[in-house]
This record gives structure tokens, sequence and C-alpha cells, in this order.
């Protein structure tokens, strides 16, 4: 399995020894992957950047055992060519100023792979080693301060590829230089002039792969700019040229078939439109320096566009990925939600694709050919629908874990349109007084056959419960009894009242609504504090909670498993304070209490913090024992006053061995 969301990547049976390969949604591992049907090593072939994270193998027996692998795949960056006579000296420069931030830096060489120690700095013992080959001899020197490479009396069999290792405790990273020597111009045989060429030519070959792959691979992230522009306003695609010279013939061209949009003519420096209906009006082109405006965009005209610079005989090219976005939209758990394409009735052609970040999955796809709909919605719980004609999304019964980037890609002949909609969901918040009467709202007017029933905490342990057909209503006392005698339910609507309420009621809340097969849920969170807060104070409490952790620099921790995970509380507690720790995307309570009081520590989803928390009575930091990569996510403290509520947010990664 393959990351957080254990993918099945490959399988096989113990009794037939059948094998099963499978791939992600990215077709990252494509033709890569090989089980062996004996020992179930898995092989992953011509192994990218893109194959790094945690690979997990469970192996299901008289007892099921499990295995974590931790993958880092570096990038070798190309440093660079250094081209040397006979006899001269050759500096392979680290780029770095101080090798001190280092642990250890490592130079290797060969002349097709660097597999040949030639030098090394170990930072922590202040020792320096040299190879040993009499090929070197004296005429290494590795500098103390940077860790550069200097080759003094250089000959033709120093050429070849040198390899840098930089490692300190966070990463390794690796830097490659290419190498070539020339020998004195007179005297040399045809022999020896064919065997240096043939010597140079395999050096530029066994290089190129790297040097193309990665060059190749910077460029295109240079050539193509991706703008994230909200619908309705104007972007700016820019040249990067401060004026366009005399006689430079300036192209603008969208979509995939790079249809010309408008264009500075060379002869009289004229600017031209072209007639697409779609940019009517929204073009304006910079005569002095190129850069095209667009107004009023839409999704029609979201998508791909390239930039030509024609100057005499040399052309530049620039790219552009255009992402028309929507405000951020805001709503409350159980809402339906609906997104819009923009699109009011699908062409033959057309191909729409709905995403949901961050692992960018294909969630919906309708294909305009055959109107024919498919939706993957293993997260969703049959909550996705998409229209057939417009390739609108709507996405019922909303929970605070659907919170995301949402993206639509529409797929023509001529173009491809893109649209971006950031999705936010919160739970109910709501804070009381101490001794205030509570009522949770269901939102419905009129109930017919529902069953209601209301749960308490994270374990979701049943509080009240209503059969609307007989009327029925059912009390439960809860953890310790602290519901007794002060529940009450609307049998027209469902509402619950909590009277008396005190601080051991705050908790999440769970509404759960069944009318025939569907079940719709709602959550709350109750706050109860012993000061006077005004609920008009706040328009939405859970807004306000993620504008304030957004502002705020999230504090990243980064530790291995089995090591204790501190998550310090730097703001000073008062004593009436309460203490909330959250965590997920979810905002699951996993802890909260008082200062110098009984804490309470909750498992979380499927126990995967059990015996793992605790808790400092006088600061209200929060401690994890025993860390795995489960326990890998966002945490968030809250302290909540009479006076005001103080937030800090955690990013916490655990890294396997």
């Amino acid at each position: 399995m393959y990351e957080s969301q254990n993918t099945i990547i490959a399988k096989i049976e113990g009794t037939t020894r059948t094998v099963s390969l499978y791939d992600v949604d990215d077709g990252r591992f494509e033709d890569r992957l090989q089980l062996d049907n004996q020992t179930g090593s898995l092989t992953i072939s011509d192994i990218r950047t893109k194959h790094s994270g945690d690979y997990y193998i469970k192996i299901i027996s008289t007892e099921t055992l499990v295995n974590t692998f931790s993958v880092t795949v570096h990038d070798v960056i190309f440093a660079g060519l250094e081209n040397k006579r006979e006899g001269e000296s050759v500096t392979l420069y680290t780029g770095f100023t101080d090798s001190h931030k280092h642990d250890l830096m490592r130079w290797t060489f060969g002349p097709l792979n660097p597999d040949t120690f030639t030098a090394e700095m170990n930072v922590k013992i202040h020792q320096i080693t040299y190879s040993s080959d009499h090929l070197y001899k004296d005429r290494l020197h590795l500098e103390n301060q940077t860790g550069s490479l200097t080759i003094r009396d250089v000959r033709t069999a120093d050429a070849g590829v040198y390899q840098l290792q930089i490692s300190n405790s966070k990463e390794t990273l690796y830097k490659r230089f290419n190498v070539f020597v020339a020998v004195p111009d007179p005297g040399l045989s045809t022999g020896y002039i064919v065997l240096i060429c043939v010597c140079v030519l395999l050096f530029v070959a066994s290089a190129l792969g790297v040097i193309y792959y990665y060059m190749f691979r910077y460029s295109k992230r240079k050539e193509k700019k991706t703008l994230s522009v909200i619908e309705g306003s104007s972007v700016t695609l820019k040249t990067g040229a401060a004026e366009i010279q005399r006689g430079d013939e300036v192209r603008w061209m969208f979509g995939p078939q790079n249809d010309v949009i408008a264009q500075i003519d060379k002869k009289d420096g004229n600017i031209l439109y072209t007639g697409n209906v779609h940019f009517r009006d929204k073009l304006q082109l910079d005569q002095q320096t190129g850069d095209l405006t667009i107004s009023d965009i839409r999704i029609r005209i979201s998508g791909d566009y390239c930039l030509e610079i024609t100057r005499s005989r040399a052309t530049k090219m620039k790219r552009f990925k255009v992402i028309v976005r929507v405000d951020t939209l805001k709503f409350t758990e159980g809402e339906t939600v609906h997104l819009t394409t923009g699109v009011t009735e699908i062409q033959k052609d057309d191909l729409i694709l709905w995403k949901f970040e961050p692992k960018n999955a294909v969630i919906a796809k309708v294909d305009g050919k055959t109107h024919n709909t498919s939706i993957d919605d293993e997260g969703f719980r049959d909550r996705l629908e998409v229209d057939s004609r417009t390739g609108n999304l709507t996405i019922t019964n909303i929970k605070s874990i659907d919170s995301g980037v949402y993206e639509v890609e529409i797929k023509s002949s001529n173009k491809v349109s893109y649209k971006k909609f950031n999705v936010l969901v919160w739970m109910n918040t709501l804070k009381y007084t101490v001794g205030d009467a509570v009522t949770l709202q269901t939102g419905v007017t009129e109930l017919t056959d529902d069953r209601i029933l209301w749960k308490f905490s994270d374990k979701e342990t049943i509080i009240a419960e209503l059969i609307r057909a007989t009327s029925k209503a059912l009390f439960y006392e809860g953890p310790d009894g602290r519901f007794r005698d002060r529940l009450q339910i609307n049998q027209r609507t469902g509402d619950l009242t909590i009277r008396n309420i005190s601080r051991a009621h705050s908790d999440v809340y769970t509404l759960q609504i069944t009318s025939g097969k569907k079940i719709t849920c709602k959550r709350f969170v109750v706050i109860a504090h012993g000061g006077c807060f005004h609920n008009n104070d706040m328009i939405c409490y859970a807004f306000f909670l993620y504008v304030v952790l957004e502002q705020n620099k999230e504090k990243t921790v980064s530790e291995m498993e089995g090591d204790l995970v501190v998550l310090d509380n730097d703001i000073e507690i008062q004593d009436d304070d309460q203490i909330l720790w959250l965590f997920g995307a979810e905002d699951r309570l996993i802890a909260k209490g008082e200062r110098n009081k009984d804490f309470c520590t909750y498992d979380g989803a499927e126990g995967k913090f059990k015996n793992t928390l605790n808790l400092d009575h006088q600061t209200g930091s929060l401690i994890l024992t025993n860390s795995t990569s489960e326990h890998t996510g966002v945490y968030k403290l809250l302290i909540v006053s009479s006076r005001e509520t103080k937030y800090k947010r955690f990013k916490v990664m655990i890294r396997g061995e």
C-alpha cells in the first residue's frame, strides 16, 4: 500500500501465487512495479522523486503483520560543465559559504557513473579524508570552509562525472559536475585523438540522461507559469521585457492548437486582435512591453496561453496556465453544496473532470459524447452527484473533512479550461455561560417518520433519541451521569435542549436524522465557560477561528517514529481558562481540561491516540508518547476564557526510520 490513503499498488494471493499490480490515479507507477511471488518483495524500477513516500506491507495469515518503509528519492542537481587543459587546476564549487551547517560532504567520481570515493569532510568530528588511489596523490584539496573540491595538475584520466553528496539530520542533497580535460595541441596520434573523442562522447552520453531530464524539467517549470484568477476579474500576462524592440513580432496564442488571439505586427507595429467571440472586448495588448491583459475572465477563456516573440532569427517562448477560481465558499456541516462549471450545455467533444486536492484525484467525470457520468466518491460515501448536461457537481450532507480545493477541468477539441473552488466547511461552534440553557437545532421545521439521534463527544455516546412515528423520546445520562435530568427534545422539530449547562458538557455533539434510507448528519461544538460572553459578539465563531489560524503562522514539529513529541503552549493560562486540543481537518477533539484540574483525553478515530496522549496540568502543553506516522497532521490549541479565545496551531510530521 502507498501513502496515508493506503492505496493498494501490489497484491499476491498466497494459495495461488497470483500477482496483481495496480497504479494510483496519476499513473506514477506505470510499468515500474514488480512483485516477487516467492518472497513478496516489491521492486520499483526507474524510480523518480514522485515515488517518494510511505509504503506499507500487510501480511495476513494466522496473524496480521504490518511494516512501513519510508522512501525518499532525491533530485540530482546538475551543477555545470568544467573544460580544462592538462596541467591546469579545476575547482568544483559547492555553492555553500559555511560547511558547518552540514554533517557530511562526500565527493565521488567515475568516467560514467560517480561510484568511486574521492574525498570526504566529516564536519561533526572535523575530519577530512582523501582517496588512497595513487592517481590523485598530492593533487586533491578540500576547502574546509565551503567543502569545494580542487584538483591540481589535472589529467585526461580525471575527466568524468563528479558527484557531491551533502547530508545533515534533515535531508541529503546531490550535485553533479561534468569535467572535460583537453590535451596539448601538437604531437597527438590519430588513435589518441580518437580515444579522447570517444571518451568525451561517452561522458556526454552518460550525463545526457541526467542533464536532459533535469534541464528539461526545470525549463518546463520555468516556461509555464500558473496564474489563479477570481472569476470576473482581470489578469495580465507579462512578457518580462521592459520594451519591445522595433521589428519584433509578438504573438499571443490560446489553447492546445495555439490559435492566435492578439499580435503586434513587426512591419508597422500595429496591434491586431482576432475575431474569437469568447475574447470579444476582453483583450488589451501593451504596445511597449507586449503584456496581454484579459478582462472579465470566465472559465471558457481559462486554460493555456503561449507568448511568442520573434526577433531576427531568434524566437522566445513563454507559457501560462490561467485558472479561474471562485472566492472561498463557506458552508456549515450538513448543507448541500452546488459547484457550477459555468457551462450551459456540454458539447459532444467535451470531457468534464472534477478533482479534489490535495491528492488531486478525479472524483467525477462526464463524457460529452455519451453523456455518461462516473463518480469515484470513496471518501464521500454516496454524497456526490454530477449533472450530465452541465457538469455541475453537487455534494450533499457536506462535512468538515470535505474542506479543500475542488478543480473542474473542461477538455474540448481545441482547448482546455480550468476552474477552482476553495470550499471551507465548519461545525457550528456555540459558546455559552455556565448555567445557561442550550438548544441545538436540527434545522427541520416539521418531522415526519424520521428517527433522531443525538450523540455526545468524539466517542458518539447516544444521549437522546426520538422516534417520530411513535412520538417516543428516550434520554440517557451519558458519561458520569452528567446529562441526568438536563435534556429535553422537541417532538415536532427534534431540537435538543440542555438545561443548566456546565463545563463538563463542553464537547462535540452529533445529530443524526434517518428518513427512510437517507441519513443526514450535523455536528456542533459546544463550549461552556465561567464568564460572560455574548454570542452576538461574533458573526461566526468557527469562521473567526479559521481566519485567526490562517493569519498566525503555524509551528512545524518534525520527529522520528517512537520519539516523544511535545507541543509547547507558550500562552499564559489562568485558573478559569478551558483548554481544548483539536486534531486534523475535521477538528476532532482529542484533549480538554482546565489548569491544575483533571484533563480528559480521547482515543480519536480508530483509536489512533490510545495510550499516547498526556497533558501538562500547569501549562496545557500536549505530549505524545510512542509517536507513529498516524499522528502526522495539524493540531490546534484553543484556550477559552470569559474574556477572549486564544489559538495556536502546530503542523506535526512523524517520519519513519
